[in-house]
């Protein structure tokens, strides 16, 4: 699942920014929601239907409400995401600072470095505790040297490795969850994506005043230290195994 995200947005992050400047942004919208009605479409027609858990429910997901180590790890996953989402919005804006011309290819040397971060979880599947600490912290590398990069080599290597440490994040969190929380691991995996959503709401308006105030770069620096905090979280918590 998480290597066709990062296909995706290989493919998608890139045509988009060309699509915007060459028909509209209008279009593209467009486009894009054409796509999800086809893609709905596809699931309703191909997919088979899948049983839910017969213990699934609210009392499931009290119980692992109730787990310490559990809600510990939501928190910093929460930090970890609003990272990213404080900053994305302007990732393209950081882009044009430094490579006026380069936003499309650049976007897609951020999918690709994407692709590399979700085979990279992968490998590190086994020391969760490393790469659980290892992706936020490598975030925020990539957002400040983002952020304040000085030439297109250094932006190069910042988009990279911000695009590389974030695509991480969804395929450790999720392992560290389901091996956090065993026993109901339903509750936990939709307390993870849950997490995700809430720092996306919470950083894109809280990106949006930021960056109004104090800048694209020093909004960048913000993700970062998020990052930070949600990397030294991870390395505090005890490894829960998978």
């Amino acid at each position: 699942m998480s290597i066709g995200v990062s296909v995706a947005t290989i493919v998608a992050v890139p045509l988009a920014s060309i699509g915007a400047d060459t028909a509209g942004w209008r279009v593209v919208f467009g486009v894009a929601a054409a796509l999800t009605v086809l893609s709905l479409l596809f699931l309703v027609l191909v997919f088979p239907s899948v049983p839910a858990h017969p213990a699934a429910g609210l009392a499931m997901m009290r119980s692992a409400l109730r787990n310490p180590l559990l809600i510990a790890g939501l928190v910093m996953i929460v930090f970890a995401a609003l990272a990213n989402f404080v900053a994305y919005p302007y990732i393209r804006l950081a882009i044009m600072r430094v490579a006026p011309d380069g936003s499309a290819w650049l976007l897609l040397v951020w999918g690709l470095g994407g692709l590399v971060g979700n085979v990279a979880a992968g490998a590190l599947s086994s020391r969760l505790r490393i790469a659980s600490a290892a992706a936020p912290l490598l975030l925020s590398a990539g957002l400040a040297v983002t952020g304040y990069a000085v030439g297109v080599p250094m932006l190069v290597a910042g988009v990279i490795v911000w695009g590389l440490a974030f695509s991480m994040l969804p395929v450790v969190t999720q392992l560290w969850v389901a091996g956090a929380e065993r026993e109901h691991t339903e509750s936990a995996m939709s307390l993870q994506v849950t997490a995700f959503q809430t720092a996306i709401t919470i950083g894109s308006a809280v990106g949006g005043v930021f960056v109004d105030g104090h800048g694209v770069a020093a909004t960048l620096v913000l993700g970062a230290a998020c990052a930070v905090v949600s990397g030294i979280g991870f390395a505090a918590l005890r490894n829960p195994g998978v």
